[in-house]
């Protein structure tokens, strides 16, 4: 192969995988609608304990009365601008997901750690889920006060293996 052949191959190979790359930042992560198989019935009458997954790691348990949410991370921004801009919680997406999956019985929201893709929408969440208990690390909780209105009673520090009781539901957060 030539020099010259030998370059030209090089460019379009670096351009290909250029524009791949941009391709990939632009794509969203996910939206909540994207794990609809994974959920159960909304229109289902309640027995027992329902479980819904949203992706990443959002869990909602249900028992019909109370309901937990773990890590509400509804919003997904896409790579492209979780790297290129200030990121925020989509206030209309989660009133429009307080509606439709009656989130006002949510009693705690349990966040596992502080990375974006876990406390996002916590500062949102705690605004309109105001009966609902924040529990996280000292950084989750510096997060959720974000939202200046936060009351200080609504935070709870979570101790590893010390048992909190929320309704029915006992979590024990385990380091």
């Amino acid at each position: 192969m030539t020099l010259k052949k030998g370059i030209a191959v090089s460019l379009i190979s670096m351009f290909i995988v250029l524009i791949a790359v941009i391709i990939y930042l632009f794509q969203p992560s996910g939206k909540v609608t994207d794990f609809k198989a994974w959920q159960s019935n909304v229109d289902a009458p309640h027995q027992g304990l329902t479980v819904r997954f949203f992706g990443v790691s959002t869990l909602l348990f249900d028992d019909g009365q109370d309901q937990i949410l773990i890590d509400g991370f509804f919003t997904r921004p896409d790579l492209w601008h979780v790297l290129s801009s200030k990121i925020s919680g989509d206030f209309p997406l989660l009133v429009q997901l307080k509606r439709q999956y009656e989130l006002h019985r949510t009693q705690a929201i349990f966040v596992t750690h502080s990375h974006y893709d876990h406390a996002l929408d916590i500062p949102h969440l705690s605004e309109l889920l105001p009966q609902a208990k924040i529990v996280g690390s000292r950084t989750t909780l510096k997060i959720a006060r974000a939202n200046d209105d936060i009351a200080e009673s609504q935070l709870i520090l979570a101790q590893p293996k010390q048992s909190i009781q929320i309704g029915q539901f006992k979590v024990t957060p385990i380091p």
